[in-house]
């Protein structure tokens, strides 16, 4: 193949330094313009530079040539590693983003800050986008979930089964001090047709005045099957005195985090 021209790369590069600084929005529109704008908008490195200029974290992952650009913009526009990506994990906008299965009792309720236990944790309320305010359930079983979908975020199916992401899940839960109560959550990773490929379930119960403090479910999971797309968060809880205390969840989690960026050999 013919070499091309040094002008012509340098005349690429400045382009490249100049599109760095503009939005999606021009960007797309610059796409259209010609072939050679079109290949600086679908180069990698752009949204690499980009993300680095602005502050943004770039994933532990090579520029893989089989994957689509837009993943590299997603990088850039989404930031799907390296962050949390329950909306709403504290209640800090009551029940948005959440989907509610059973509400028994009096219902899912928030507090802020939490009634009847002890203060939340300083790894809580001093991390970003947390809040000092929990879920509370009630006297009847309390049921709601959130589903992660990781192709509109930016984490292809190709990504999963070749990388091998960890996946980190936890949560904070806690009891009434006076009231016994019932915890339990359930992380489902699924396929593209919500068919269920494996399930890490955790359960944990208080005794009456056993409760107060704070404790933390946590998991990391990478030995997981290929064709992940979806993952779905589930947590509920309720009394076990048919009081009106069950159970309170706070700072609910999904991150997904590249190790070393080395594909796994079988999948490339």
């Amino acid at each position: 193949m013919r070499e091309l021209p040094c002008d012509f790369n340098l005349a690429r590069e400045i382009i490249s330094h100049i599109f760095s600084y503009a939005d999606i929005r021009t960007l797309a529109n610059c796409r259209l313009v010609c072939r050679l704008w079109q290949s600086v908008v679908e180069d990698p490195l752009l949204w690499k530079r980009k993300t680095l200029m602005e502050g943004k974290k770039w994933p532990k992952i090579p520029i893989d040539p089989t994957l689509h650009w837009t993943f590299y913009a997603k990088i850039y526009r989404n930031q799907p590693f390296e962050r949390n990506l329950i909306k709403n994990p504290c209640g800090a906008e009551n029940l948005k983003n959440w989907s509610i299965n059973c509400e028994g009792g009096s219902r899912f309720a928030t507090e802020c800050p939490p009634v009847g236990c002890d203060n939340l944790p300083e790894e809580v309320t001093n991390s970003s986008g947390f809040q000092n305010s929990c879920f509370v359930t009630s006297y009847y079983i309390c049921f709601k979930e959130q589903t992660i979908d990781l192709d509109v975020i930016g984490i292809p199916e190709r990504v999963m089964n070749c990388y091998k992401p960890s996946i980190l899940i936890s949560e904070w839960y806690a009891a009434r001090k006076n009231c016994g109560c019932l915890y339990e959550c359930e992380v489902s990773l699924m396929d593209s047709k919500y068919a269920i490929l494996a399930k890490y379930p955790f359960r944990a119960t208080f005794a009456q005045w056993e409760g107060g403090a704070w404790h933390k479910m946590e998991k990391i999971i990478q030995d997981y099957p290929k064709g992940v797309r979806y993952i779905r968060f589930c947590h509920r809880g309720e009394d076990t005195q048919f009081w009106h205390y069950g159970s309170k969840f706070t700072a609910a989690t999904v991150l997904i985090r590249i190790e070393n960026g080395i594909a796994l050999e079988e999948h490339i």
